[in-house]
Parts: structure tokens; sequence; C-alpha cells
């Protein structure tokens, strides 16, 4: 389970990065010392900005923020943290050009935990003279797991078509005791949370009707 064709609420927060990088909807100048001179670069320093902001980087229609982390750059090394403290990389999977002054460029963030998911982003680009600008953001997959300051949460989809999986049981267990933690369901967009939790180290089991059971095991919370 692993998600493409996101809920329309999943809306990316990048409002902060307009006044470093000159960005959003067909901004044409950039900040002071920002290398914008390839589709690429513009991308790191669009990131690096989130450095700065307090936003979240996805949030939901009632502004809770699904990944709640800092964002920041050193050169082009870019990452988000969680709150377990892992750093997830990010990994520019592809450019596409469009045209001389259009491209696409496709990232992931990955965690060391495949079975954790990514989260993927697609920047749309466009040239103007020397310097690239962003002219769109596009969410392609969220996090399955995310770990938040008192619990977790995420995204369940279907892997073949994109669609979120409502319904879908999930239960969570102390991963050294085996003991029951909690369960909860998946709502209409595939989304699922649990809140105030003992901090430790849990494993999470995914069912639904029609798929094969999925274990999610090295979460540590707190």
């Amino acid at each position: 389970m692993s998600g493409k064709n996101l809920p329309a609420w999943a809306i990316l927060m990048f409002f902060a990065l307009t006044a470093m990088v000159g960005c959003s909807g067909g901004g044409s100048s950039s900040g002071a010392g920002v290398n914008t001179s390839t589709p690429e670069s513009a991308v790191y320093e669009l990131l690096a900005a989130w450095q700065s902001s307090q936003a979240g980087l996805v949030s939901s229609e009632t502004g809770e923020a699904l990944v709640e982390q800092e964002t920041t750059g050193e050169g082009n090394y870019i990452y988000f943290k969680d709150m377990s403290g892992e750093e997830w990389p990010l990994q520019i999977d592809e450019i596409q050009y469009l045209s001389s002054s259009n491209a696409r460029v496709y990232t992931s963030y990955l965690s060391t935990n495949p079975t954790r998911g990514s989260l993927k982003l697609i920047f749309t680009m466009f040239k103007d003279v020397t310097a690239w600008y962003l002219d769109d953001i596009e969410i392609t997959e969220l996090p399955i797991v995310v770990v938040t300051e008192t619990g977790v949460k995420g995204v369940i989809s279907d892997e073949t078509s994109g669609l979120p999986v409502s319904g879908a049981l999930i239960e969570i267990y102390d991963q050294a005791t085996g003991t029951f933690a909690g369960s909860t369901t998946t709502d209409e967009t595939g989304f699922y949370s649990f809140t105030n939790m003992i901090p430790g180290t849990y494993y999470m089991v995914i069912e639904r009707d029609g798929y094969d059971p999925k274990t999610i095991s090295g979460i540590i919370i707190g």
C-alpha cells in the first residue's frame, strides 16, 4: 500500500518560499546568492528556504501539518527530519525537460526504513532568461508512517490505482513486549493518526479486505 493520486486536502504549503526564491506563479527575481542556474539547483534552494519557515511541509484542509518537521539544507544536501530523529534525505529521481524553458523535477524523500513509504514531490519549473523559477508543485505520494511529537500518522493508498484506502484497520503494538497499544481505521482520504502515546518503539499492522496484511516495525515515538 502506497500512494500516487492523493486526496484533495493534501496541499503543499510553499508560500514561505516566494520571498526567498521569487517563485510561485511566475515570479522573476531570486534572492541574493541563490543558485538557480539549473532546475535541480533551483529546487534545492526552494527546499532549503523551508528552514526559515514554521509551516509544516504538508497540510490538511483543517490546517493540521501532516509532516511537521523542519527542512534544512547544507549546500545540496536537503532533508526533513521527523520526530523520531530520522533524517530523510532528498533524492532527485528524474529531470524531464518539456522545452528549453520548462522542466519537471521529480523528487523523493526516502526513509531508511522502506516500509514507512516516501514523500514524493514534482516541481514544475520555468526559465526566465538565465535562472529557473517555480511554477507549480504536485505531491504524488505521502508517507505511510510519519512520527509526530506524541504519536504517528500517515496515509494509506492502493499501490496500483493510487486511490486512498478507506476503512483499513490499523493496530499498533509495543515492539518489545507485543502489548496492544491501540487501533484505528483510515478515513475516506486514507488518513489515520494515533496521538498521546507513551514513548517507546512500536510496530504497526495494517489490514483491509482484499489486501495482504502489512507490518511496519521500528517506529520510535518520543
